[in-house]
């Protein structure tokens, strides 16, 4: 069986600075973004939380948290999936005008590469699986 996607890229007309695809690798095209604006999805989320600001329109499932996430930590925005065309330009504006977005996001995902290549969590489960007698021991 071969998906199929809901909406054919050939039927949405791209300009000189828009190129509608199918599929967008996110190793692909993040490293050339200012900003992110996406459904607040996990993997978009943590992915451009290596260093861009983020708009973030929950649909649903996780969404919404993640947006509140996104908030909490200062690296972007979330409005209403019902956002009017303006409020989403002026949205983005806010996070390409005002370097803080871009900072805090900097500063995250320093102390996400800190955690990934930590041992910190192994060492931890470690401790938890000895057996109690060993923890007597230390």
């Amino acid at each position: 069986m071969v998906a199929r996607p809901e909406i054919d890229p050939a039927d949405i007309p791209g300009t000189g600075r828009v190129r509608v695809v199918a599929a967008a690798p996110h190793r692909d095209i993040l490293p050339h973004c200012a900003a992110v604006v996406s459904h607040g999805g996990h993997g978009t989320v943590i992915k451009a939380a290596a260093g861009m600001p983020q708009l973030v329109i929950p649909l649903g499932r996780d969404q919404p948290n993640n947006g509140a996430r996104v908030v909490a930590a200062g690296i972007g925005v979330r409005l209403k999936p019902s956002a009017k065309p303006t409020t989403i330009a002026a949205a983005i504006r806010r996070l390409l005008d005002d370097p803080s977005f871009t900072q805090r996001s900097r500063h995250l995902a320093e102390r996400i590469t800190s955690d990934a290549h930590s041992t910190a969590g192994v060492t931890e489960l470690e401790n938890l699986a000895r057996p109690a007698d060993d923890h007597a021991r230390t």
